[in-house]
């Protein structure tokens, strides 16, 4: 049997015989990593971007701000996008792990978008695009937002009005210089796959 059909047919066997040798099929020793690309800023137009590669795993973010008067809304919203080729599944997956780091704040706490002295506040519509998926996709996806989250900058907002007169977003001022926002955590994915090598067809995660 060929190396390519054994690795269709029996997967098992067919990554088994390199992990009993302590290399992966790319010849990396079994205690290396794949490496990570990290680029940040790299659309002029968003408040903040990044791109990241992991293995073959490609992500992309940027970053659209908008100001709304302050609430209990979500101040992150996530929003995803996949090339046809990727499975929809591997999209739901991706959309409950931000979700649910959105919820437990762990980019920003809701204070630290809180602006024009607590009256408004920032919402971020973040925009994920992925690209390709051979490799830990998730573990990029995270390291990718947070990379575009590091690049974001916010101008700082006032507004010239009597605390008991309703507020017209319109008429809030922006300040020419934009500043970093430092982030409440740095969240960092990693995925491992365990094999059990005497039981047949056992593979956890």
């Amino acid at each position: 049997m060929s190396v390519d059909l054994l690795k269709i047919c029996d997967p098992l066997a067919y990554y088994s015989q390199f992990l009993f040798e302590s290399v992966y099929p790319d010849g990396r020793s079994i205690g290396s990593f794949r490496p990570i690309s990290l680029q940040m800023g790299v659309t002029q137009s968003a408040a903040g971007s990044c791109v990241s590669r992991q293995g073959g795993a490609m992500v992309t973010a940027r970053i659209e701000p908008f100001l709304a008067v302050r609430s209990d809304d979500s101040i992150i919203v996530p929003h995803i996008d996949a090339a046809p080729v990727i499975p929809q599944r591997v999209v739901e997956d991706a959309e409950v792990l931000l979700r649910q780091l959105i919820e437990e704040e762990a980019f920003f706490k809701r204070d630290q978008l809180v602006t024009a002295n607590g009256r408004l506040m920032w919402i971020l519509h973040l925009h994920i695009a992925i690209l390709n998926v051979d490799g830990c996709l998730l573990d990029t996806l995270v390291t990718c937002a947070t990379g575009a989250f590091l690049d974001l900058q916010l101008p700082r907002v006032n507004v010239d009005l009597d605390e008991d007169i309703t507020v017209d977003i319109n008429e809030a001022l922006l300040s020419e210089h934009s500043e970093h926002i430092s982030l409440a955590d740095l969240p960092v994915l990693s995925t491992f796959i365990v094999l059990d090598a005497h039981t047949p067809n056992k593979v956890g995660h």
